[in-house]
């Protein structure tokens, strides 16, 4: 595959690398998953998004089945495992908002044991800061100072120590 070939020189430059691709299973999306070790999906508590990772997944599963069918028909095997898979919640809604509640109830059931609970909240900040073309983490002075980019920064923070914990334990294996 093109992609892993591009990227093994740079595995011992990084400890990761991260590929951010399209919600969709196009050709790229595909060579990257093939090549993971890791996989995280963002998922909104809305329903159509909910909708959408289930049926993300499902295409995913059927992919790797026929990868795996065809490898073995080939005379070859396909053993393709991954240190971990994790959705994570994004754009959640207050704990008072009930539809969001139940959507999350449902992505907890059809994904068990593979959701991060604590959720990244809706806000403004992200927008703010992608209207710039800077991250939440380039904001500064008075931006950085509100309650709201805090109450944001917060569980993106959290969200990524919990990610590179988890990296941590894959490495130990």
């Amino acid at each position: 595959d093109e992609l892993a070939e591009g990227l093994d020189p740079l595995r011992d430059q990084y400890d990761a690398i991260v590929l951010d691709t399209s919600p969709s299973l196009g050709y790229l999306t595909q060579a990257a998953m093939a090549g993971a070790d890791i996989v995280l999906t963002p998922c909104p508590t809305e329903g159509l998004d909910f909708a959408s990772l289930c049926q993300f997944w499902g295409v995913f599963v059927e992919m790797v089945y026929s990868f795996r069918t065809h490898s073995e028909k080939m005379g070859g095997s396909f053993n393709k495992t991954y240190d971990f898979v994790e959705v994570f919640l994004t754009k959640t809604k207050p704990e008072s908002d009930t539809l969001a509640a139940v959507i999350k109830s449902w992505i907890n059931k059809a994904f068990p044991g593979r959701v991060y609970e604590r959720g990244v909240p809706e806000s403004s900040i992200p927008k703010a800061a992608s209207a710039e073309m800077r991250t939440v983490y380039d904001l500064c002075g008075k931006e950085t100072a509100s309650g709201a980019y805090k109450r944001y920064k917060e569980p993106v923070d959290a969200w990524v120590d919990h990610i590179a914990s988890e990296l941590a334990q894959a490495w130990r294996r």
